[in-house]
């Protein structure tokens, strides 16, 4: 006996087709969608409506494909809403990179800490296209006090896969921390995920190599 930690690839999404098609097992099937779209990472961001478009997939095995993806980015953002554990820059990237790193338009990410930096809320605030993500400062910092947060990280994804900020990135965060004094909210960090791995403003401002978060 084994379990499905033996398997393949191709062996675990030939479980999940359950059937192949005219011509077709379902091994081959589920080889050819792997293979076709270069491995896992990619297939895993292909959408619904693009999954219809490949022969031998029809609208019930794209749902539950669809699920399935969705399932696994969920899985470590799941885990530590309402815990006691600490956050920070590197655990955050740990458990957003599976659900940001792979979507193909920018998404912004708010996760809100009360004063005792346990996390209380986290949500998608804003969906955007392929190069760029409008975000309002006023709807995050009011997104923070409604769930009477104290603290707060921002997260978004970069589908071009290149981590490093844009002029637009770099006023928001500018923005969003020079309202620390006013409404006695805190910006802890701004990270920007793609598949080079991360751009930290923190930890950006910490080597000296930027002035932007200027907190004490």
């Amino acid at each position: 006996m084994f379990g499905v930690e033996k398997l393949t690839d191709d062996e675990l999404l030939a479980l999940l087709l359950g059937t192949g098609t005219i011509g077709v097992s379902v091994l081959e099937l589920a080889h050819s969608l792997i293979a076709d779209n270069g491995g896992l990472f990619n297939l895993f961001r292909k959408s619904y409506s693009a999954l219809l478009d490949v022969k031998g997939i029809g609208p019930g095995k794209a749902l539950l494909l669809s699920a399935c993806f969705e399932l696994s980015k969920r899985y470590e953002t799941s885990r530590f809403i309402g815990k006691e554990e600490i956050v920070n820059t590197e655990k955050l990237y740990q458990r957003y990179v599976g659900k940001l790193c792979t979507l193909n338009y920018e998404s912004l990410v708010i996760v809100i800490l009360d004063s005792k930096r346990k996390v209380v809320h986290e949500e998608t605030m804003y969906k955007g296209s392929e190069d760029a993500v409008v975000c309002h400062p006023i709807e995050i910092l009011k997104k923070v006090i409604l769930h009477n947060g104290r603290y707060y990280y921002l997260l978004h994804n970069h589908p071009s896969g290149n981590s490093t900020p844009s002029s637009d990135d770099v006023a928001l965060t500018a923005e969003l921390v020079s309202n620390v004094g006013k409404l006695r909210v805190k910006l802890l960090d701004h990270i920007i995920i793609a598949r080079d791995g991360y751009y930290s403003f923190l930890e950006m401002k910490k080597r000296g190599t930027k002035r932007l978060l200027d907190w004490n």
